[in-house]
């Protein structure tokens, strides 16, 4: 029982960072943050578009187009900024 305690607050101490090759810690930046939270947001929209056709971007901001447009184009970047990330680690 002792050791799954010491992993669990192993895991605890890593902060959000995971372990790469070599034994490297991979920490987020607020950037990084701030990217994997709207790629989250975005994929909660999109399931919920396509099971229950209801568009949360839409909903929350709806009468303020422009703010809608802006919230699709900063989850766009967010995608292509982890997909980036994703091979350059």
């Amino acid at each position: 029982m002792n050791e799954g305690l010491d992993l669990m607050m192993e895991k605890i101490k890593m902060k959000g960072g995971k372990k790469m090759k070599g034994g490297k810690k991979m920490k987020r930046d607020t950037l990084g943050w701030i990217t994997i939270i709207l790629v989250i947001i975005g994929a909660i929209n999109w399931g919920l578009v396509g099971t229950l056709n209801v568009d949360l971007v839409d909903v929350i901001f709806g009468s303020i187009s422009w703010l809608a447009t802006t919230v699709y184009v900063l989850v766009g970047l967010a995608g292509l900024w982890e997909l980036i990330m994703l091979f350059k680690n």
